[in-house]
């Protein structure tokens, strides 16, 4: 691994040691980009992010999944968690991202509200 990368190791751990457990934040960001979009940002191994995943997938709201157990998906997450002012390291997973909203455990009925035209 190269010098440069530790930091973006450090911040990955911190948050696959994390878990699923810490206080919800919420906040605004510039959008990703200018269409409708919907990201998941979460692991694999937490049951909060596959099971927002299924209620997803049964609402047929399309979203793209970003699992932080990669490195570049967790820089990109604390990046864009930075934007937002989230304070601290530990944050309850997911973490959702709409349309330069940002919340973690967001409740479905937040996620459905930034959902734009899918009329799901």
């Amino acid at each position: 691994m190269k010098p440069c990368t530790y930091p973006i190791a450090l911040i990955a751990l911190a948050f696959l040691l994390a878990g699923c457990a810490a206080t919800p934040l919420d906040g605004q960001i510039k959008p990703e980009r200018p269409d409708h979009y919907l990201v998941v940002y979460g692991k694999n191994s937490c049951g909060a992010t596959t099971g927002l995943m299924a209620a997803l997938d049964k609402q047929g709201v399309d979203y793209e999944y970003r699992n932080i157990s990669d490195e570049a998906n967790a820089a990109m997450l604390f990046q864009r968690m930075a934007n937002a002012r989230f304070a601290g390291s530990r944050v309850d997973m997911p973490i959702v991202e709409t349309d330069g909203r940002i919340r973690s455990r967001p409740t479905m009925a937040w996620v459905l509200e930034g959902d734009g035209d899918s009329g799901k």
